[in-house]
């Protein structure tokens, strides 16, 4: 018997070796029992991939638990009892009547507030006036002026507004305007809400020579 069949019925077959995965693994059938794999020394044991599953203990299964527990709440709940819907519109009662008056008396002085605007507006339209016919409107051509040309004023290079009337003040009254005025080169006022002049609060004058009362 030569020495190569010799060798083959000493020693186990061996299959050739094939990648099991990573770089350097490889797998051989077991001598005594051909049907087991087995790595080899130089190998790294290759661990079977674990099974993914969704359980409570991972964050998906968590949020579909919390997803349950919050749909078996909202169809648990009952509806409200006539006591509770009272209690409510008394709730809403007290919330408007604490701030209703504020809303309102926010609107007052924002009013007043508009109204000091329109004054101070009114006034470097007339400055502008003022520098090029080199004087101020008088008292009978009015805040007509700023608009409109007035007889026999050539230098006139309005309109002076963007808009080509007059506004009127928050309240929908004319402004009030004389020149030469009392304080100063003219005189530019509101009567306020109650249209009549004097008064204090909600009422007072707005003027171009002073600023708002508090």
């Amino acid at each position: 018997m030569n020495d190569k069949i010799k060798r083959q019925i000493t020693e186990p077959a061996y299959p050739a070796c094939r990648q099991a995965g990573g770089q350097g693994r490889h797998r051989y059938q077991s001598a005594d029992n051909p049907e087991k794999l087995r790595y080899g020394a130089s190998s790294t044991a290759r661990k079977a991939p674990e099974k993914l599953r969704i359980g409570t203990d991972s964050p998906r299964g968590k949020q579909t638990t919390d997803l349950k527990k919050q749909i078996r709440s909202l169809v648990s709940k009952k509806g409200f009892t006539l006591i509770e819907l009272m209690v409510v519109v008394i709730i809403l009662g007290i919330l408007a009547a604490l701030v209703v008056p504020k809303m309102v008396g926010r609107e007052k002085e924002a009013k007043q507030k508009a109204a000091f605007i329109q004054i101070e507006l009114l006034g470097t339209a007339l400055d502008y006036f003022a520098l090029h016919v080199g004087r101020y409107p008088t008292t009978s051509e009015g805040l007509t002026a700023l608009v409109e040309k007035p007889s026999g004023v050539e230098s006139w290079k309005g309109p002076y507004l963007k808009k080509i009337e007059i506004p009127r003040d928050p309240w929908l009254n004319e402004y009030h305007y004389v020149s030469p005025g009392k304080y100063g080169d003219y005189d530019l006022y509101s009567y306020g809400a109650d249209n009549a002049e004097g008064g204090e609060g909600n009422d007072q004058d707005i003027v171009s020579w002073r600023g708002l009362k508090d």
